[in-house]
């Protein structure tokens, strides 16, 4: 075992367990923390099982393809997806009157036909954006477990959170991230507190380097899981690319993804079967909030079934993107870390893994506080 430090708001002992001593990289040395947050503290141990999905289609209800119907069973029957969720555009939900039409009705209809708990789940949502080049849109929003469309027109996203927030069952997610300008970006991610225990997941994909952008919206203070979501406007709701978000799960059903996805028990991942997993010590998941430790262990893990896909290197991330320790994994299939981390505040850290041919997998963070 190998020793080293990291300054989180002062310095902190990190020990590397199962870590060769020429495949740990040194540490970083930064003053790291962020805002507060009202997010309630969370951990809920168990064990679970790894389900994968994508979060992010269209259909022809929007400017895609095909029917809500086609995408379930497509995903199902042709991808292998455990879950889908249909998300076409929100101004585009409404009629030329300006009034709701029935295809959010329709998608949840043909939701409800093609869900069958423990083999597969459907859900509709819709993406928020201005849609309007006069209203310069800051970004591009998922909206998960909704009743009913939002307001066709909100002018900026400072509104969208205020909707958000006054709907209790809802997630919400930032889409591709600077994807088409760095405008998009809310306003350097601007930290709304009303909307923090709605805004669960940031997606991955979307072309921009949503590594770095992942830093940029957790260091302002969001409590945010990773997601892969492949933005279909063709009929191949997940077979596009073999990116995929990453659930833990007890039992396949909708209350639990749900509950899932609000507690942050996610991961993105380039790959279309391989996962990674954070856990603390005593068995709190990615995506916990922990205080009133002083130290926290921290213990990662990544593998792939394919015998071509191997893992070259796992570690483990924390403020503005500080490396805290890291792993060369010799291409296997299977990679474990292990670091203790001193508390202090606003400090949380993540896992990540490199495959051989440059896939990545990415975990949702823990966050660890006084």
């Amino acid at each position: 075992m190998r020793s080293v430090l990291l300054g989180f708001a002062g310095f902190a002992m990190v020990s590397c367990a199962r870590c060769e001593p020429n495949n740990l990289e040194p540490v970083l040395r930064a003053e790291l923390s962020v805002p507060g947050s009202s997010t309630s503290t969370s951990c809920i141990p168990g064990q679970r099982r790894v389900f994968r999905g994508n979060l992010h289609g269209h259909t022809g209800h929007s400017d895609g393809q095909g029917t809500p119907s086609e995408a379930f069973a497509y995903a199902r029957n042709a991808a292998k997806l455990d879950f889908l969720a249909v998300t076409d555009h929100l101004e585009q939900l409404y009629d030329w009157k300006g009034a709701p039409s029935d295809e959010l009705e329709n998608c949840e209809q043909a939701a409800r036909s093609a869900s069958e708990p423990g083999a597969f789940l459907a859900l509709c949502g819709f993406e928020y954006g201005t849609g309007y080049r006069f209203l310069r849109s800051t970004g591009h929003n998922n909206v998960y477990f909704n009743r009913g469309l939002f307001p066709r027109i909100q002018t900026d996203f400072r509104q969208f959170y205020a909707t958000l927030a006054a709907c209790e069952e809802c997630i919400g997610q930032f889409n591709h991230p600077a994807r088409e300008s760095d405008v998009q970006d809310w306003n350097d991610y601007e930290y709304h507190e009303d909307a923090a225990r709605q805004m669960s997941l940031f997606e991955m994909s979307g072309g921009a380097d949503t590594w770095s952008e992942l830093f940029r919206v957790l260091d302002a203070g969001w409590h945010v899981g990773p997601a892969f979501g492949q933005d279909n406007h063709e009929k191949d709701w997940g077979t596009k690319n073999e990116g995929r978000t990453g659930v833990l799960l007890q039992n396949l059903t909708l209350p639990e993804l749900r509950e899932a996805l609000s507690a942050r028990r996610t991961f993105a991942s380039w790959d279309r079967n391989a996962s990674i997993s954070l856990h603390s010590e005593d068995g709190c998941p990615m995506g916990s909030i922990l205080k009133g430790r002083a130290t926290v262990t921290l213990r990662a893990s990544a593998e792939d079934p394919d015998p071509t896909d191997r893992i070259e290197s796992l570690s483990l991330h924390g403020n503005r993107g500080t490396l805290v320790a890291k792993r060369i994994c010799e291409r296997a299939g299977a990679c474990v870390l292990s670091a203790t981390v001193q508390v202090g505040k606003g400090v949380y850290v993540l896992a990540r893994a490199t495959q051989r041919d440059g896939d990545i997998l990415v975990s949702a963070p823990i966050w660890v506080e006084p």
